[in-house]
């Protein structure tokens, strides 16, 4: 026989006859078997698809900060050079 666990407590057992086919009962624990099977995979790409997105909405905010940093210190750096113009002009 074939085990097939899906869920803690819900076990599976398909037996092949001696002419290798499947019973109803079998058959339809397999069906059963392959469509929480399906489920767990549309929710797994649905996960996937949430972590993508949050990912590209982080990458997102990482570029705009990266771009936001520049902007300061190029500002940082034309202040420093006004700054340093008046001092000299003090001396």
């Amino acid at each position: 026989p074939v085990v097939f666990l899906t869920k803690p407590n819900h076990l599976f057992t398909l037996s092949a006859c001696e002419d290798e086919s499947l019973t109803c009962e079998d058959a339809a624990a397999l069906e059963y078997f392959c469509k929480q099977l399906d489920e767990k995979h549309q929710m797994m790409d649905n996960f996937m698809e949430a972590i993508e997105r949050n990912v590209g909405k982080i990458e997102q905010s990482r570029e705009f900060m990266d771009k936001r940093l520049g902007t300061i210190m190029a500002q940082q750096k034309v202040f420093i050079g006004l700054l340093e113009q008046l001092l000299n002009m003090a001396d």
